[in-house]
């Protein structure tokens, strides 16, 4: 591992484990509190505009939407199309 800087990941049933150098994983807490952006001690403003931003972002990202069609004629239709066909009434035979 010191040659290479691999890591190694190990998994025991339910619970994976990583093996890695500690520098590396020091890195990745350092990275994680940089990256981190506390929402506590935000404004309600900027936790909105923060949260519009991210939706913003999010909905750009998504595809663009099917038109939607109103098929309830349709349905009305099909509906009118059953009462007119013929009915028959079936009774049992003694």
């Amino acid at each position: 591992m010191k040659q290479t800087g691999d890591r190694y990941i190990i998994q025991d049933g339910d619970n994976t484990y990583v093996l890695m150098p500690f520098d590396d994983y020091a890195a990745l807490l350092n990275q994680e509190i940089v990256n981190s952006d506390p929402v506590n001690n935000m404004s309600e403003e900027e936790f909105l505009g923060k949260i519009n931003t991210e939706i913003a972002e999010w909905k750009s990202t998504q595809p663009e939407v099917i038109n939607q069609v109103d098929f309830s004629q349709e349905l009305d239709n099909k509906g009118q199309e059953k009462e007119e066909e013929d009915q028959y009434y079936l009774e049992p035979v003694e």
